[in-house]
């Protein structure tokens, strides 16, 4: 998967263009609707798809190594932030809600958290919840994985 505005950034940028105005964008999102390509969408952000089965049967958690070009958190599917999650619980088992979230900006590369990469990983449980994923405990608040 891949944000729609990342989509829209690099058709700019493939254009020779870094910022587009009123009338790009207009022609951008015309062209783009006519795709007809899968999306999803997630609070103010959408995620384009190559199908509509890859949105519910998703199951890769790609990583940034080295020197390759690292994606914003909100960039992130919540499905890959859950799988990476899934990952992450098949070795802890369980954690609470914060180590999670901790551990989880840390397998996508990132050193400190914040708001943006809290509110990714919170769609990311909920979407691990979803898939069946995790177990939340509501009265210790730990998440704990429903793999055997």
């Amino acid at each position: 998967p891949v944000s729609y505005d990342m989509v829209y950034k690099k058709t700019l940028m493939c254009s020779g263009m870094t910022r587009g105005g009123s009338s790009v964008k207009k022609a951008f999102e015309n062209a783009f609707a006519q795709l007809s390509v899968p999306a999803s969408d997630v609070n103010e952000t959408k995620f384009c798809w190559l199908s509509h089965e890859q949105i519910e049967n998703y199951s890769l958690c790609r990583i940034t190594k080295g020197d390759g070009e690292k994606r914003s958190m909100d960039e992130i599917a919540p499905q890959e932030i859950a799988n990476g999650m899934n990952i992450i619980l098949a070795d802890q088992i369980s954690m609470n809600r914060a180590d999670l979230i901790k551990e989880t900006s840390k397998l996508f590369g990132f050193t400190r958290t914040g708001d943006v990469i809290d509110k990714a990983c919170t769609e990311g449980i909920k979407c691990a919840k979803a898939k069946g994923y995790v177990f939340i405990d509501e009265e210790t608040g730990r998440i704990t994985t429903n793999n055997e």
